[in-house]
């Protein structure tokens, strides 16, 4: 029953009995009574005297309060808090996600333009060409007109009187105009240029795959408060895992000219983060995070095996030119060397094999922030590393880093090239790769700017840097390069986090084409025969390669219909 005390002064009245004051407490019914009550209703029930109940409620009441203040208040105050900076946060990624719809539009009608631009100036060369044709077959066909009247003017008007010699060249004259030139005096018959589209290409439909589109967020629920077993998430990744096929092994492209394919050749999950990928092979590579993987998807199934835990953090890595796996801790001045003894079979995967990670090179004392492969044919080398005194802070950025190549014969010196802030611009460097020219191509990451790379030669001498310093642009558009590396035919790519964006420049630094991915990625290697690898931060590992075939026909059709337009022209 729900207790009502009426306050007299300092009395309280019983709720049952109105005439009555309140004396004891009814521990069962959670109630004040009388004495009338004692006899009655709550006979035989639990109770204490009203003043010790009192006594009681105001320790309660004092040490309530104090816990509010000290505890509850300030959590409560911590939760709005959050959620005021969730919804901040939360509107900021929205605004930034409009941002890119409306850079993306702003891009795919750029290209629409562009082609729009180019089919009319098609469609207006054809009318001009055509137009000549007919033009040039009028005025002949009225000059022969103009010639036949005059002449049959002239021989009606004097046809008694006429000379010899002027009937002889009137009659010629009559004849050769009234004779038809097989070239020049038949009616032109020119095909009217048709333009052609596929209806159902700019439907909706097909056209949000260009656009893109929203994925739909999702929240926390509240946890139950009972207890929740949690799943052993250590299990066994050795063995054999199915190649996933779905419609996502591609990502979509914004159309541009000439532009190449970037397609997924292979892919497949692991149930762990990846954080660096170095290929082996054409299809073979080591995936390391928190472990070493060696993974073979050369066949139909996609085979991985652990071969290594790692207890420290790898800050890069590499291979040598032996195929080695070479990797740089964090905080360490070394180099370390994936080695392994036991049986070593003709398998990928053979057993009994016993790896372990020796040192390799002693760097002290400077740190490798990043390496890779030494390609340069001029160089005897094994692999390339930029190397720092400290790595890059906000209180310690890095200045004039180092480019050291390790000899393959480890008697010889290794080779220094100091890179001069003064004439490359290089900040925080932290992804490094190298073409057979000796030339490098070095990721700056500084904290909390723009990323961009920097191309040098052999010699340290800065080519040319990718984005230009564009003012309009900078504050337009962000880059977050994780990743950049050579083709074999001298271009570029370059992966992005903003946006899910794959940069393709060519040699000069100009950009070609960016494709975009589904999921945000994480970390990117460049293969010998430029197979281009990804890992995801969902777990999701990628083999790309550009297409030619594409670029190539569509030259070939740019090549044929300019001779048409040559021959349409000339006639």
């Amino acid at each position: 029953m729900a207790q009502s005390p009426i306050q007299s002064n300092q009395f309280i009245i019983c709720p049952e009995h109105p005439s009555e004051y309140a004396r004891f407490y009814c521990e069962d019914d959670h109630v004040m009574i009388c004495d009338d009550c004692i006899v009655g209703s709550h006979c035989g029930h639990k109770k204490i005297k009203l003043k010790d109940y009192l006594s009681n409620k105001r320790q309660h009441l004092k040490q309530n309060a104090k816990n509010s203040r000290d505890n509850n208040l300030p959590n409560i105050q911590d939760a709005l808090e959050k959620a005021l900076k969730g919804k901040t946060d939360f509107n900021n990624s929205v605004d930034k996600q409009l941002e890119r719809v409306k850079l993306r539009r702003e891009m795919a009608k750029k290209a629409f333009d562009e082609l729009q631009d180019e089919l009319v100036q098609d469609f207006e060369s054809a009318r001009n060409a055509a137009n000549d044709e007919f033009d040039r077959f009028s005025a002949r066909q009225r000059s022969r007109i103009n010639l036949i009247q005059e002449t049959i003017q002239i021989v009606e008007s004097r046809n008694l009187d006429m000379l010899d010699t002027e009937v002889v060249s009137y009659d010629e004259t009559l004849s050769s105009s009234m004779t038809d030139d097989p070239y020049l005096d038949v009616p032109p018959t020119i095909q009217p240029p048709r333009y052609q589209c596929q209806d159902d290409s700019v439907q909706k439909g097909k056209l949000q795959t260009i656009l893109g589109y929203m994925e739909s967020g999702t929240y926390a629920e509240v946890a139950a408060v009972d207890f929740q077993r949690r799943h052993n998430v250590d299990q066994d990744r050795n063995g054999e895992t199915e190649e996933e096929n779905g419609s996502d092994s591609c990502p979509e492209s914004i159309v541009v000219e000439d532009k190449r394919d970037f397609l997924a050749v292979k892919t497949f999950k692991r149930t762990d983060k990846v954080s660096h990928i170095i290929p082996k092979q054409s299809l073979q590579a080591w995936l390391i995070h928190s472990d070493i993987e060696e993974v073979d998807c050369s066949s139909g199934m996609v085979k991985t095996k652990i071969i290594k835990t790692i207890e420290e953090r790898p800050q890069c890595a590499t291979r040598n030119n032996a195929n080695e796996l070479i990797i740089g801790m964090w905080n360490k001045k070394s180099l370390k060397q994936l080695k392994y003894s036991g049986s070593f079979g003709f398998n990928f995967f053979a057993r009994n094999r016993n790896y372990t990670l020796g040192t390799y090179k002693n760097t002290a004392p400077l740190q490798a922030v990043c390496l890779c492969t030494c390609k340069s044919a001029s160089v005897n080398g094994d692999i390339t590393v930029c190397l720092v005194e400290k790595p890059a802070s906000d209180q310690n950025p890095v200045k004039n880093p180092i480019i050291r190549r390790y000899a393959n014969d480890k008697t010889q010196l290794e080779s220094d090239l100091v890179l001069s802030e003064d004439k490359v611009d290089i900040e925080a460097p932290a992804y490094l790769s190298e073409n057979t020219k000796g030339d490098l191509c070095i990721v700056s990451c500084p904290e909390g700017k723009a990323s961009w790379i920097t191309i040098t030669d052999e010699n340290g001498i800065m080519k040319f840097k990718y984005p230009e310093t564009d003012l309009k642009v900078a504050n337009r558009i962000d880059y977050d390069f994780i990743g950049a590396g050579f083709l074999s035919d001298g271009t570029i790519t370059v992966l992005d986090r903003i946006g899910f964006r794959q940069h393709l420049i060519d040699k000069e630094g100009m950009l070609l084409q960016i494709d975009t991915h589904e999921n945000l990625p994480a970390c990117l290697a460049i293969a010998p025969n430029d197979h281009v690898w990804i890992g995801f931060d969902d777990g999701h590992v990628k083999v790309f390669t550009y297409r030619n075939e594409y670029t190539e026909v569509s030259m070939k059709s740019l090549k044929h219909e300019k001779q048409k337009r040559k021959a349409v022209s000339s006639v």
